[in-house]
């Protein structure tokens, strides 16, 4: 599957209007005077732009969406030189000439407040100030600036994708006639909130789950119970930030651990309720702007009593497909 890319192109052009944006944004140049780098020399002009084919700026049903774009110029002695903030796909903003750091940052809110590279490093970014249609994403180069020039900044998503496709209920030993009643389906032990150096700041769903976390996370599910031989078309869709922890923990006791994917239900053999249960997968070291894919998953006795425990024995031959963000397929938004 061929990867969404979304570039920066830089031109020379004036500001754009923040048209109808919901909130006011923060004006291009809106860094006092005082806080700027020493000026140097004479000023150059920088329009950066964001745009590839299939970007929108509208709300669509795909997770490319750019809603506004920030793009912060840092000196080489690390302080915020300018700053801009719009709606849209264009910034135009002066700078001195000089090696910089610049960065552009997508669906984020606004960062107007930073003044240097240390208080952006440590900043976090919150999943709960994301949308399927509003994922984050973030670039940064670093090039000598000299008069009015063009230049490009890729951006990356700042989270992942976790994707299951279809499950299925095998016939065992054990039962006669299992179905599975589905009821959630939701990511445990997600990272909702990280700096641009991937520390972790705030975890969501710790072990289980909870329904104050954000929406990216869950998605409840309401269908026709799984039966024997039968076969149900998910294509669920979920976002966290990425998690690197190295180790699984299955302790009831919370630590940092892996990322689980965990399909909540009552498992029943004929009229006969016999538990409800969890089947978790878990999901080692997640990295952005990429997806992991659960193509199938094989239902073939009662889940775990907890979503934390050892799930070796519910998920073996299973495999996790890590792709290319994935384009233009059906799926069903966590929302």
């Amino acid at each position: 599957m061929k990867k969404k890319n979304i570039f920066l192109l830089a031109a020379l052009a004036g500001l754009l209007s923040a048209g109808c944006n919901k909130t006011p944004l923060d004006s291009a140049l809106s860094v006092p005077a005082a806080d700027r780098s020493a000026i140097t020399g004479p000023l150059s002009r920088l329009t950066v732009r964001a745009g590839t084919p299939g970007t929108r700026i509208t709300a669509t049903n795909e997770d490319d969406t750019v809603s506004d774009l920030q793009v912060m110029v840092f000196g080489a002695d690390g302080k915020l030189e300018a700053y801009g903030h719009e709606n849209g796909m264009q910034v135009s903003l002066e700078c001195t000439n000089g090696e910089k750091k610049i960065y552009a940052f997508v669906n984020t809110p606004s960062l107007a407040a930073i003044r240097d590279t240390v208080e952006l490093k440590t900043h976090p970014f919150s999943l709960l100030d994301a949308g399927a249609q509003a994922l984050p994403m973030q670039g940064c180069v670093v090039t000598m600036v000299s008069g009015n020039g063009n230049l490009v900044i890729p951006v990356n998503r700042m989270v992942c994708k976790i994707a299951i496709k279809r499950i299925k209920m095998q016939e065992t030993e054990h039962y006669t006639n299992p179905h599975l009643e589905l009821e959630r389906i939701y990511l445990a032990n997600a990272v909702s909130a990280v700096d641009l150096d991937g520390n972790i700041s705030e975890w969501s769903n710790p072990l289980r789950f909870f329904y104050d976390c954000s929406p990216l996370l869950y998605d409840l599910y309401e269908d026709d119970p799984l039966i024997i031989e039968a076969e149900q078309t998910l294509g669920n869709y979920f976002y966290t930030f990425p998690n690197a922890t190295p180790a699984d923990n299955y302790s009831s006791v919370w630590c940092p651990r892996h990322t689980r994917l965990v399909l909540e239900g009552k498992f029943y053999d004929g009229a006969a309720f016999v538990r409800k249960g969890y089947y978790p997968i878990s999901l080692a070291g997640l990295k952005a702007n990429n997806c992991y894919i659960v193509d199938s998953y094989t239902i073939t006795r009662p889940g775990l009593e907890q979503p934390y425990e050892d799930e070796s024995k519910l998920t073996e031959g299973i495999s996790i497909r890590v792709a290319d963000w994935v384009e233009n397929d059906p799926i069903n938004e966590s929302l």
